[in-house]
């Protein structure tokens, strides 16, 4: 069960990725630094320490923010990793299937790696949407035996905002 202060960010970081995550990278990446600082501190230090989970976090995600201003081509393969293993390790854990918890992050990551440098708007439509409906999923305390349901009308919703918005813009080009 998250936390009060998880649950507000996981909202709001959540609905930042599914929503808007192509448009500004640097805060899909900052977003997505948050998320993973926040998630590993909580796990870590549990609801004992708000704000120390909270400084981690926010030190994670100003780090991402940085590096995606300042360091692009590390930040894409970053981001890409992290979003990839993050939505991969969720799917399977979802659907029942048992891997080692590293396996399903390792093959994640390196395929949203790959995707984000290869592919840089279509994937980061992809993965920002994805990222965002894993986030909204799990903090979403309604409908829990149909957490991979919630995820993919969840994954819908925000990939068709995002593609259509980006199609916009780009035939405005």
């Amino acid at each position: 069960m998250l936390s009060a202060i998880g649950f507000i960010f996981s909202l709001v970081a959540g609905l930042i990725l599914l929503l808007a995550g192509r448009r500004l990278f640097w805060l899909f990446v900052a977003t997505l630094g948050f998320a993973v600082g926040f998630g590993l501190a909580e796990l870590i230090f549990g609801d004992r320490s708000g704000f120390l989970t909270l400084a981690i976090a926010l030190g994670i995600g100003l780090l991402g923010a940085w590096l995606a201003v300042g360091l692009q081509k590390v930040a894409l393969a970053v981001a890409g990793f992290g979003a990839g293993g993050y939505v991969l390790s969720f799917l399977f854990q979802a659907g029942g299937v048992e891997l080692p918890a590293i396996l399903p992050w390792l093959v994640g990551g390196v395929i949203g790696a790959v995707l984000l440098t290869v592919l840089f708007d279509w994937a980061l439509v992809f993965l920002s949407a994805a990222s965002g409906a894993v986030i909204l999923a799990r903090a979403i305390p309604l409908l829990d035996s149909f957490l991979l349901l919630k995820f993919a009308a969840l994954f819908i919703i925000g990939f068709v905002i995002q593609a259509s918005d980006f199609s916009r813009r780009h035939r405005r080009r």
